[in-house]
């Protein structure tokens, strides 16, 4: 396993991870922490020509569009409408009813090229 770390700037995640496939000829797959880095990876590998497995979590328009042409396997998405929905619906429930609020997983939303058409719908629409 070789780790790199990388920055919140998908334009340097690129650049150190072709450092790094450059290096590591023999890397298979790329498991990506966050947004920038997923992205990054998605990039890098795409820039390689290599046939390598890409995933990681967060979307962002150029992750699901690298999704979309199959250079990135999965993406994780934290899906924040969730998150703000179920505080919002338990804060009415509590001041309706008495109920007392929960913790409530939102879950997370593998996106993957066979529902990514969907979620780039979605997400342009502010609900992923």
């Amino acid at each position: 396993m070789i780790e790199t770390s990388t920055t919140a700037d998908p334009v340097v995640a690129t650049q150190k991870i072709l450092e790094q496939l450059s290096a590591h000829p023999d890397i298979a797959a790329i498991l990506a922490t966050g947004q920038a880095d997923t992205e990054g990876a998605g990039l890098a590998v795409q820039k390689s020509g290599m046939d390598i497995i890409v995933a990681g979590f967060d979307i962002s328009d150029n992750i699901l569009s690298l999704i979309q042409e199959g250079v990135i396997s999965a993406t994780t998405d934290q899906q924040p409408y969730m998150q703000g929905f179920y505080p919002v619906l338990q804060l009415v429930l509590y001041n309706r009813y008495g109920l007392t609020p929960t913790d409530i997983d939102a879950g997370a939303g593998l996106v993957t090229s066979e529902n990514v058409s969907s979620v780039i719908s979605l997400s342009a629409a502010g609900y992923r």
